[in-house]
């Protein structure tokens, strides 16, 4: 029975537009294997993508959310926890406090600065994160996803706020999201047997199937284009106009 590791953004939506034929392709694929959201977006938690999907006709629970801001929350916590910095919206900043972690604004009380995608990142976030990840704390990306696929077209992600603390600090993350394995190591483990990641990016969810040995279905419903898959070199096993034409592929 084989694991489907299905991203949101760009996959099953883009924005709060449900790409057309989704809720029945996740159907059909439930009747061949089980399956699990598994998104670096964290500026929402677990439930609230619960909500969401069920909003737009897709079944699911809370045990089928994988988010890189429940990751990064566990890593801390599974590591000696203590006082986070966080650079990120509210869905990251409730994970944390999930695993009884302290949100703090002072950067010199700081052991870890924890970066997602934040909408109102400005320079003096910036300047805080700086200060904290220079005097010694750990810094932490949720995600390096430079752009977020939304109904308009792409947006700067993650990676972009990430980059512009990297720049100014000389230091280099620790990455929880895909294409790390810690996304999966810090939840439900890596699958065993038959895996199939289902994604739209080559750096983020092509290269976690080749880490983690999975097949690897790219849908051209987000960030990458048939002209992208063309021009690279290491092609994605399975190649889709969107997820809803993945189950007659596979014979559901």
């Amino acid at each position: 029975m084989p694991t489907f590791l299905i991203d949101l953004d760009g996959v099953v939506y883009r924005g709060n537009t449900l790409i057309k034929g989704v809720p029945e392709a996740i159907a059909r694929l439930r009747r061949l294997g089980s399956i699990y959201f598994l998104t670096n977006n964290s500026t929402l938690h677990r439930i609230k993508y619960v909500e969401k999907l069920r909003r737009i006709g897709i079944q699911t629970s809370i045990n089928e959310i994988i988010t890189s801001g429940f990751a990064a929350a566990r890593y801390i916590a599974g590591n000696g926890g203590g006082r986070v910095l966080v650079i990120g919206e509210e869905g990251l900043i409730a994970e944390l406090r999930d695993q009884s972690l302290d949100i703090v604004d002072d950067w010199r009380i700081a052991d870890y600065v924890c970066v997602g995608l934040d909408r109102s990142f400005n320079y003096e976030k910036l300047s805080r994160a700086f200060k904290a990840v220079t005097g010694g704390a750990v810094f932490i990306t949720t995600n390096r996803d430079v752009t977020l696929p939304l109904e308009g077209g792409l947006e700067p992600g993650a990676g972009a706020i990430v980059s512009s603390i990297e720049a100014c600090t000389g230091r280099e993350p620790i990455l929880i999201g895909k294409p790390s394995t810690l996304i999966l190591e810090e939840t439900i483990g890596i699958p065993k047997g038959e895996c199939i990641v289902v994604g739209d990016r080559f750096e983020t969810d092509l290269a976690l199937a080749r880490r983690i040995g999975a097949r690897m279905a790219m849908v051209l419903t987000g960030a990458t284009s048939l002209d992208d898959v063309e021009k690279c070199v290491d092609k994605p096993d399975i190649v889709l106009d969107s997820i809803a034409e993945l189950p007659d592929y596979l014979g559901v």
